[in-house]
């Protein structure tokens, strides 16, 4: 069976204050640049997830959605193994990432831009869609979303009188 794409959203404005932690229990923030630091020697991660953690099976693959500031997919790895049990009771799922940094290094310059397939991503690992699917198999493929430029309009300023009244 090929392997299944699900997105993971990180805001660094989220609620739940989450940080990325390495190996020597150092901390980096929910950033592209503080993932970029955290995993860059190529390690392994540990990733807690709220929902759909029995969906997710071995080499399924986790695209990482870094809403802020540029809203795209940065980053991809895939699942090793089966989720388990966090021992913090309340505490999600834990699912093993084995980062693609081949891969990873790619979408630094061909990013997937949140505008090439619009599926929200709300707050935990959610399954991608047709649409979705379609944009992830073909960047893999060498077919990379464009990236659309803000459109610029002509600002137009008038001067006006207003009268003020007193009181």
């Amino acid at each position: 069976m090929a392997p299944k794409h699900y997105l993971y959203p990180l805001n660094p404005k989220s609620k739940q204050g989450y940080r990325f932690e390495d190996d020597h229990g150092n901390s980096f923030p929910t950033s592209l640049a503080g993932f970029l630091d955290c995993y860059s020697n190529e390690a392994n991660a540990e990733w807690g997830v709220h929902q759909r953690a029995k969906e997710l099976a071995d080499g399924d693959f986790i695209w990482v959605h870094f809403s802020l500031p540029i809203s795209a997919i940065c980053a991809v790895g895939k699942v090793v193994g089966k989720p388990k049990d966090n021992p913090s009771p309340g505490a999600p799922k834990l699912i093993k990432i084995k980062w693609d940094w081949e891969r990873t290094k790619k979408l630094q310059t061909h990013p997937i831009p949140y505008s090439s397939h619009n599926q929200r991503v709300p707050v935990s690992v959610t399954k991608a869609n047709k649409k979705t699917q379609t944009v992830l198999n073909n960047w893999i493929n060498g077919k990379y979303p464009p990236i659309k430029k803000p459109k610029t309009t002509n600002v137009r300023f008038k001067t006006a009188e207003v009268q003020v009244r007193q009181g």
